[in-house]
């Protein structure tokens, strides 16, 4: 995985947030005008203020008055509740965007490839996800409440003030010139320590993510302490960037806080001065003084938002950089799909993951409804040979085909709707014992099901489970043994009704009684589904068609097991040895 180096324009992070929000154009721009007309209603209340003033202090016409007063009722009642009505859809609109980013992330998290993964803290990664969820949803909570406001309150007051006198209208384009100079200058800086902040808290949260969800192991080592102390010295580094943070943040805002005073005690002494030369009126002065403070506090606003919308900009570029990785397994246009699978074959395939060769020269062969055993020591590229057929990596050399086709061809979606692995470590979830065996499908088939609960021998677990299989089996599967699990993993494999079952040691954590008592319901209720079958323990290859013996990643023999057995070969003395142990 590249690493990540923080640059993202402007121009681009926009063009990232119309991506989400395009596919609602039309309530946005509805609700959006309508939050404008009500802060362009409001606008005109200093005005008609100003009005009302003159006419008291100069005994002026009473009937104009009563309508000035009517109006600034009006405009009192209609601006809140239109206002309020749009920022409710405008936040509904908001959650909904959200929504559409955590799923849309989530589908890329599981696109990518095993290597991507393999680079990555899964915290780390949703945590991004999360984190840009909530950048759109607070930068349309910032449109809602203060943009479109921030934005009509000071061109309202240009165009007054210009209308008015042009000395005016230079002194407030000075004030918001130089405040907003001081907020840029600022925020460079604040926006490179926020996103060290973000990139810290990621690290964070996934370090804090993986310590959780693999509790089992942190009880078992007795390594709690440990645990505590890493993510407390953790919590130290963020609290240190992040007072940092706020440090820079500060200082910010006394200098922007001083160029305010500055201009304001300016405009104060050129109002007083038009005043006791007779170019003012009371009424006019309201107004000056009423826009010039609209506009400090939407300067003010422009400054509390600004820090939020770093934070939603930074989080944003974060998330696009789950979203803009690619999948290099499925890399290629028009890949096909499969139908069927009918046969595989390795033709003098080699892998290397990174410096290191793993598998050298594959060749060999496996036609639908062969049963095939795959033997070797730990370390020969077993395990690696089924990421290869899962399409997890692409070989380094030599081709994968299935039914003639390259697997770079085929959709790795395609492959694994065919092909099924039930691996050393079954990963189960905090679902009932019957959720976790028929993950793939929305609705139960209950032949299939009972017919996979008989192979894999699992009824007898759902027996003494307090609400048989609809009980909750914890996060992880805590309340199931190494070997209850993988029985459940089994039945789940055996459930999806593959063409090609893996098994990746799979029954390693069972007694040899029952792993033989399931290998051999397989071998018979299977039919012409082919079956792959990693084995630690030899025996329970005797039923295979052909055994495969791996020796530093090539194959170094191949036959049935009494055959290999009379050529004292190498798949021999891995016998004599297990037998002798």
């Amino acid at each position: 995985m590249q690493k990540e180096v923080y640059h993202y324009p402007t121009l681009h992070f926009l063009s990232d947030v119309w991506i989400f929000i395009n596919p609602y154009t039309v309530t946005f721009i509805a609700w959006s005008l309508v939050r404008s007309f009500a802060s362009v209603l409001e606008l005109a209340i200093p005005i008609l203020l100003g009005k009302i003033i003159d006419i008291l202090t100069k005994s002026q016409d009473n009937t104009f008055l009563i309508k000035l007063v009517i109006g600034v009722a009006v405009i009192e009642l209609l601006g809140p509740t239109i206002r309020l009505k749009s920022k409710y859809h405008l936040g509904i609109l908001g959650t909904r965007i959200a929504k559409d980013i955590r799923l849309k992330g989530l589908a890329k998290v599981l696109e990518l490839d095993l290597a991507w993964h393999e680079e990555t803290m899964s915290g780390a990664v949703m945590q991004k996800v999360s984190t840009g969820a909530d950048s759109i949803k607070g930068l349309i909570k910032f449109l809602r409440e203060d943009g479109y406001t921030i934005l009509i309150k000071i061109t309202g007051a240009l165009v007054v003030f210009g209308y008015l006198h042009i000395k005016y209208l230079l002194l407030l384009v000075a004030a918001i010139v130089s405040y907003l100079w001081v907020e840029y200058h600022w925020d460079i800086i604040i926006n490179q320590q926020k996103n060290r902040e973000s990139a810290t808290r990621e690290q964070l949260f996934g370090r804090t993510y993986e310590f959780a969800h693999n509790i089992r192991t942190v009880k078992a080592l007795g390594i709690e302490s440990a645990v505590k102390r890493k993510a407390a010295d953790a919590e130290e580094k963020l609290f240190g960037i992040s007072n940092e943070v706020s440090l820079v943040m500060n200082r910010k805002w006394r200098i922007m806080q001083t160029v305010v005073a500055f201009f304001k005690s300016l405009f104060i002494i050129v109002v007083c001065i038009d005043v006791l030369r007779g170019y003012l009126s009371a009424g006019m002065v309201l107004v000056y003084i009423t826009y010039f403070h609209q506009v400090h506090g939407a300067l003010n606003n422009i400054s509390d938002s600004v820090d939020g919308l770093i934070e939603n900009k930074n989080g944003l570029y974060r998330f696009m950089t789950v979203l803009d990785s690619h999948s290099e397994v499925d890399a290629g246009k028009n890949l096909r799909s499969l139908s069927s699978i009918e046969s595989t074959q390795f033709s003098n395939v080699s892998f290397r993951y990174k410096e290191k060769k793993v598998l050298s020269g594959l060749n060999f062969c496996i036609n639908k409804g062969e049963r095939i055993g795959i033997v070797g020591q730990s370390g020969v590229g077993k395990s690696t040979l089924f990421k290869l057929l899962l399409k997890l990596y692409l070989p380094t050399q030599g081709d994968i085909l299935i039914n003639s086709l390259p697997i770079q061809k085929i959709k790795r979606d395609s492959i694994t709707k065919y092909l099924t692995i039930v691996p050393q470590d079954t990963e189960v979830f905090n679902l009932s014992f019957k959720d976790n065996i028929t993950l793939t499908d929305t609705k139960v088939n209950n032949y299939r099901y009972k017919r996979a609960l008989d192979i894999s021998a699992c009824s007898d677990i759902i027996k003494r489970l307090s609400t048989g299989d609809e009980t909750l089996i914890g996060e992880k599967g805590v309340r199931l043994s190494g070997g209850e699990r993988q029985r459940l993993g089994i039945a789940r494999a055996l459930y999806k009704d593959a063409d090609v079952i893996l098994l990746d040691e799979a029954t390693s954590h069972l007694d040899s009684k029952t792993e033989q008592q399931i290998i051999s319901a397989m071998a018979l209720h299977l039919g012409k589904k082919t079956l792959i079958v990693i084995a630690h323990r030899l025996s329970t290859l005797r039923t295979m068609d052909r055994i495969l013996v791996f020796s530093r990643g090539r194959i170094a023999e191949e036959g049935t097991y009494s055959d290999l057995l009379a050529s004292h070969g190498l798949f021999h003395r891995l016998h004599k040895l297990q037998a002798t142990s």
